[in-house]
């Protein structure tokens, strides 16, 4: 609102002017730009950003390393720290190609999809009218399997909004280039998504962040307990649904993907969320062990601790 009409309405209390989303408007803006470039020309660019930030990332870098020593402590340090090296750079790639996937239609993000491996497993289930849970993990680029999914299958996911408003609005911009459906991460949108997979749809669910203590149980990740999000066994539990392991991993010419498509560990189907979420994180580490650099060791996953216990960070 301009300042100058104010001073003729004296009788008036200006208002407080509206907080300007810079923030939001440096990264959307950022992510336009990149978008205007072929996907493995964007890929490149977060690569090497991704090489550069191992020195001035510095928490990334210490949580990366931490995590890696829980889950392979047996691994010699020079490799361990290659590898630390080589995921930095992979979640720097990704954070950069989903960024730009956002700004494309899902045509021009699918085109770089080489193979489907294991994906008739999906096709069995929903042939069997049963509804599909996929379980993604943080690994390789999980944007890109939304957009493969959601362009092949009957596909609903639930969605929350991010704290920044002008990329809250691009990412559920990107959500309407996608044939699903998307809805809140609400009671509502749970009820939906339960009706969803009992008619036999399919929905995909990020696993392996911490949830609140009450939605979560520890169970083990890489031989240390970590706080478990219940949701996948609940929804299969609820629905009748067939669970299984998903995710787009990078193929070694660093420009294409590839959707892969597991089994999960059939305990997951076990009543007992103990032996349910355990199952899960099995299923989580069998993929990772498919190309652990591509994973996002960044994120602090065993922050949450039990009762008494340090947090390793």
């Amino acid at each position: 609102m301009a300042i100058f009409p104010l001073f003729f309405q004296p009788n008036r209390l200006p208002r407080e002017p509206e907080r300007v989303d810079i923030k939001g408007t440096v990264i959307v803006t950022t992510l336009k730009l990149l978008g205007l470039l072929p996907l493995p020309v964007v890929g490149r660019i977060g690569h090497l950003i991704g090489r550069l930030g191992w020195y001035f990332a510095k928490s990334a870098r210490h949580v990366t390393l931490t995590n890696l020593q829980i889950a392979f402590p047996d691994m010699p340090e020079q490799e361990r720290l290659k590898l630390a090296r080589e995921s930095l750079a992979e979640t720097f790639q990704t954070v950069c190609e989903s960024g730009a996937a956002w700004t494309k239609s899902a045509a021009e993000v699918t085109q770089y999809v080489t193979s489907y491996e294991g994906e008739h497993l999906i096709r069995e289930a929903l042939d069997a009218k049963r509804g599909v849970v996929l379980i993604v993990p943080h690994l390789g680029n999980w944007e890109i399997a939304n957009y493969s999914v959601s362009s092949r299958f009957p596909f609903m996911a639930m969605y929350a909004p991010v704290p920044i408003p002008k990329l809250d609005a691009l990412i559920f911009k990107a959500r309407t280039h996608m044939d699903g459906e998307f809805v809140p991460a609400d009671k509502s949108g749970v009820q939906r998504l339960h009706t969803f997979l009992s008619n036999g749809g399919l929905t995909g669910v990020l696993p392996d962040q911490q949830p609140s203590q009450k939605s979560g149980t520890f169970a083990p990740f890489f031989g240390k307990t970590a706080l478990t999000p219940q949701l996948v066994s609940r929804l299969i539990q609820k629905t009748g649904s067939v669970a299984l392991g998903y995710t787009c991993l990078r193929n070694p010419d660093n420009k294409t993907f590839r959707m892969v498509c597991i089994k999960a560990d059939p305990e997951i189907y076990d009543l007992n969320l103990e032996k349910s979420t355990a199952a899960m994180n099995r299923t989580i580490e069998k993929l990772i062990m498919l190309a652990p650099e591509q994973y996002q060791w960044e994120y602090k996953r065993y922050n949450k601790r039990p009762p008494g216990e340090q947090r390793p960070y």
